[in-house]
Order: structure tokens, then C-alpha cells, then sequence
């Protein structure tokens, strides 16, 4: 099984982050991860923060000053992943009504 250690080392991250917004929060919100745990988790509650958009992209800053995005196009801008943003009861009803 190869590392991930050595690539992990040889980015030298200083900052992983997701930038996130919603239709009710038009500007993005930045959230760090820490750096010492192996997955990085993010969880977002539309009960708490209700919400029919939701969008976001990440970003690693390098100790060197590089920043790096993801996903970005192919000019290298940023394109934010976007969903829909759907109470789970109304989309599995939907879905189940598109079967029968």
C-alpha cells in the first residue's frame, strides 16, 4: 500500500480550507480544516440554515505561499460545485413516483 505521508509531506500544506455559500449567504464562508487529521469533514445543516443553494470549492495553501483550488475549468478559474439543496422526504418521493 503506498503512503500518502510522502506526498502529504512534499505539499508541506499551511492551510486546508472549503469555501462555502448558500442562496441565503451570498458571500463565501471560510472554513479551516486541521491539518493533523487524515480526512477532512464538513457538515452542513439546512435545518439550521435554511437553504434551496448550496455551493462550494477547496483550497490548500502551501507553506511556500502557492494556494492551489479545486475544481476549477480549463483556464484555471474557479467553479464552484453547486447543488440543489432538497428536503430528503420530498426527493426519495419523488424518485419513488418516477418509478411506478
Amino acid at each position: 500500500k503506498p503512503s500518502t505521508h510522502i506526498f502529504w509531506f512534499f505539499l508541506a500544506p499551511e492551510k486546508i480550507s472549503i469555501f462555502y455559500r448558500t442562496d441565503a449567504q451570498p458571500r463565501y464562508i471560510e472554513k479551516t480544516f486541521d491539518l493533523a487529521s487524515e480526512r477532512h469533514i464538513f457538515s452542513f445543516n439546512p435545518k439550521d440554515k435554511p437553504t434551496k443553494k448550496f455551493s462550494y470549492f477547496f483550497t490548500i495553501e502551501l507553506k511556500n505561499g502557492s494556494v492551489y483550488a479545486t475544481p476549477i475549468d480549463n483556464s484555471g478559474m474557479v467553479v464552484p460545485y453547486t447543488f440543489k439543496v432538497e428536503d430528503p422526504l420530498e426527493y426519495y418521493k419523488k424518485r419513488s413516483m418516477k418509478r411506478d
